[in-house]
């Protein structure tokens, strides 16, 4: 029981193992909030530069003082902030998105990242660094661990950036490091700006005294709150980072003289109590993504994996095959689609029943993968088959796989009867190309071949004819392109008729008499075969009459 409790706590905890996709719902869950608080600092800091420059800059100006010495002095950190603010949102713009080779995010993230990194340079002329005061030590320190911290963050987005840009591996571990460093910084800032407004003094008659206006002391709150919202995909990290700034902050609070400004005991009950509501929080959200991720995974694993096979599903299958064409993974010429369908397979249900029929299917789909590694592969329906796979080495991988099946069932002897397409247009739908292989596969069993056939030119004459056929039916129907030819049926011992047999015939406008042959078993697969009978009915009906 103790042990399920504190597997319980570590669950909730994030310290168990998430599988792929949760980890990576998570980390794009966390990018998506890096947005919204990344566009929040950066819309803040902008009013801030813009309240800024009203409130003082605009006087000081007209006193006499140096217009970007003032702007400098009164908007600094706020202009490290807005600029590292707008690398951020751009940074989890680009990691959201499905295109890692954009140039648009690669160009505007690596302009950001250098505007900020020539601002953290300009560290020198803050005149708190010019104008050390050993009294003012913490406030000195603070400032620049946060210029060193955000010059840290242009840097690794310059990294990781490029990294991904040039499709390199561990990029959830770059997208990390990027939001730990944000992350970081705003508690930086939210520590220097809240602590330099806790302990800042007045001189009243003479005698140095706490500044009675100090509401800044909010600040470090409000930056704990938007680090509490992106450092979710981990819950004791999230404790852990706010629980160390949180303690520190404190500290460093109780350890400022007492006779010069107070800690108030409500203040230090209310900064702990929120940094527990914070970690509660934090702990919430990761659950309920969590929790959100597991059940779209299930979800996606349904519309996506096929439950009996564990092959892909069909419009997976197409969707896969059409990303692979558009990534230029699959050359022309170099791939070929696949139609494949199980001969004997009802023959192998009626005698061995269903069960060991699905089971069949599993072991088939087990062979297809083993046998083209690196392929798309799906089972469209029942005991059909569908795959894109290489070219290369494909008659003896064929060969083998349907020997492997064979070897199934001595008895029953099933095989695998295949049509194929060649891969040489890009611009063709694949549902399209598959429907062409399955043309050439059902060319062979219509031959009665139990060989590889594979779509080349007179079958495309064919397959377009037959594609036409099946379009044309109803007006070839009503315009009376379909006409009757009748039949003699003679009785054998005396030779009189006894009968007629009416025959359809395809007289078309563009291709002439179409061939019985090709028109009548074009509709029989299409089921419209029905539409031919019901014309010849009404054609013998009004002759009769």
């Amino acid at each position: 029981m103790f042990k399920k409790f504190l597997l319980k706590i570590a669950d909730m905890f994030g310290f168990t193992r998430n599988g792929k996709y949760v980890s990576d719902y998570l980390h794009k869950a966390n990018m998506r909030s890096g947005i919204f608080m990344a566009g929040v600092v950066a819309i803040l800091e902008a009013w801030l530069v813009i309240r800024q420059h009203q409130k003082y800059i605009i006087p000081q100006t007209q006193s006499g003082v140096n217009y970007f010495e003032s702007l400098f002095n009164n908007t600094s950190l706020f202009w490290l902030l807005m600029v590292m603010g707008i690398s951020m949102l751009i940074y989890c713009l680009y990691y959201i998105s499905p295109n890692k080779q954009n140039k648009k995010y690669l160009i505007a993230i690596l302009i950001t990242s250098v505007i900020g990194i020539s601002l953290c340079c300009l560290l020198p002329l803050e005149k708190r660094i010019k104008s050390f005061n050993p009294n003012r030590m913490v406030d000195t320190v603070l400032l620049i661990i946060l210029y060193s911290s955000i010059l840290l963050f242009h840097i690794a987005t310059i990294i990781a950036t490029i990294t991904r840009y040039k499709g390199r591996h561990f990029e959830w571990l770059h997208s990390v490091l990027i939001i730990t460093i944000f992350a970081t910084c705003l508690l930086i800032f939210g520590i220097r700006v809240s602590y330099g407004d806790f302990t800042s003094v007045i001189t009243v008659d003479g005698v140095t005294v706490a500044n009675p206006d100090y509401k800044e002391i909010i600040c470090f709150l409000m930056m704990a709150i938007y680090v509490g919202c992106l450092l979710i995909w981990r819950p004791y990290i999230s404790v852990a980072i706010l629980g160390a700034i949180f303690l520190g902050f404190y500290f460093m609070l109780k350890s400022f003289d007492p006779n010069i400004r107070y800690f108030p005991d409500g203040d230090q009950v209310n900064y702990i109590t929120f940094f527990i509501s914070l970690a509660m929080i934090s702990v919430s959200i990761f659950s309920q993504r969590r929790l959100e991720a597991q059940k779209d995974e299930k979800l996606e694993r349904l519309a996506t994996i096929d439950e009996l096979t564990g092959l892909y599903t069909f419009q997976y299958y197409l969707t896969l095959v059409q990303e692979k064409i558009d990534s230029g993974e699959a050359k022309e010429k170099e791939w070929l689609y696949l139609f494949m369908n199980i001969s004997n397979f009802k023959v192998y249900n009626d005698q061995r029943g269903y069960t060991a029929g699905n089971i069949f299917l599993k072991k088939v789909g087990s062979i297809l993968t083993t046998q083209f590694p690196g392929s798309i592969i799906s089972r469209q329906s029942d005991d059909k088959f569908v795959a894109f796979v290489k070219s290369e080495n494909f008659s003896a991988n064929l060969e083998q796989m349907r020997a492997k099946v064979r070897d199934l069932d001595k008895d029953i002897k099933p095989n695998i009867l295949v049509g194929g397409c060649l891969f040489d247009n890009k611009s063709e739908d694949p549902h399209t190309t598959i429907e062409k292989a399955r043309y050439a596969y059902a060319e062979s069993k219509r031959q009665n071949k139990n060989a590889y056939l594979q779509y080349d030119k007179e079958m495309h004459d064919k397959y377009i004819l037959v594609q036409y056929i099946v379009s044309k039916v109803d007006e070839a129907v009503e315009n009376d392109w379909v006409v009757g030819y009748y039949q003699p049926v003679v009785y054998s011992k005396d030779r009189k008729l006894c009968g007629v047999e009416c025959l359809a015939r395809w007289d078309d406008p563009k291709y002439g008499f179409l061939n019985p042959g090709i028109f009548i078993p074009a509709l029989e697969d299409a089921n419209l075969a029905y539409k031919i009978d019901l014309k010849m009915l009404e054609i013998v009906c009004k002759n009769m009459r």
